[in-house]
């Protein structure tokens, strides 16, 4: 499936998660859309690419950076995203490790801030009735439809 049609799809995944109520289900649809989107920006005729591999050329994307960050409405979730930060690190559970935005303009730190929200709630440690995991889950939800919306414009001028 290649072009259009595939935008297509990409299109009502994201039509379904903008009408689900729960931030869990909206940030994993729309995590399936922004790692197809990654696949095909980054590795359109490229089999097995690791979703690393994504992550790291999408810190490498300087139109991406400059999309997301000139964007006012996403600034916002950014900032909302540092302030949670701020109170208490993101916790990767996969790695043991602790992340926090040094800034705001931190972009390689922001998208992997994204990536470990995604791992921990697919590896199973968000939990739905937390409400600190509902907040990130609600802004990591906020900021993948930032990239999302970038990633479908370069996308479409391929088509």
């Amino acid at each position: 499936m290649m072009g259009n049609e595939l935008l297509d799809k990409i299109s009502e995944w994201r039509k379904v998660a903008e009408n689900q109520e729960d931030y869990f289900i909206k940030f994993a649809l729309e995590y399936f859309t922004f790692n197809a989107l990654l696949r095909i920006a980054y590795y359109p005729n490229r089999v097995g690419v690791r979703d690393r591999d994504l992550i790291n050329k999408l810190k490498e994307d300087k139109k991406c950076r400059e999309f997301v960050m000139s964007d006012n409405g996403i600034k916002r979730w950014i900032e909302q995203f540092k302030n949670e930060l701020d109170k208490k690190a993101l916790k990767n559970l996969s790695r043991n490790s602790d992340i926090r935005l040094s800034d705001a303009e931190n972009w390689n730190n922001f998208v992997e801030a994204v990536y470990v929200i995604r791992n921990n709630l697919f590896h199973g440690y968000k939990t739905p009735d937390d409400k600190r995991d509902q907040r990130l889950v609600e802004i990591g939800y906020h900021l993948l439809k930032g990239f999302n919306s970038f990633l479908v414009k370069r996308v479409s001028n391929h088509a």
